[in-house]
């Protein structure tokens, strides 16, 4: 589901721009004009849909559990230091 999403979200804008070719070249910067309001058309279209996006796979969610991890595993590490020291002034003093 995730991924027809995803590819719905890329290719909707496309597809709603998709028109017939024209023969008419009467402006030569037609084109290149078409080209740039689609862009920006589909820039918008993807910000608009990015919160969306990033609240459907719980992206924020899964930060908050990394960084949370990320502290749990620091303080471990200090804690692992502290008791290495000591077991090292435990030897020495055997």
């Amino acid at each position: 589901m995730k991924k027809l999403l995803t590819l719905l979200a890329f290719a909707i804008p496309s597809l709603c721009y998709s028109q017939a070719y024209s023969t008419n070249t009467s402006s030569g910067s037609g084109g290149f004009v078409g080209a740039i309001l689609f862009l920006g058309l589909a820039i918008l279209i993807l910000l608009a849909l990015r919160s969306i996006m990033l609240w459907y796979w719980k992206v924020d969610t899964m930060l908050k559990n990394q960084e949370t991890t990320n502290k749990l595993l620091k303080n471990n590490n200090d804690l692992l230091n502290e008791y290495i020291v000591y077991m090292k002034d435990q030897n020495k003093k055997n």
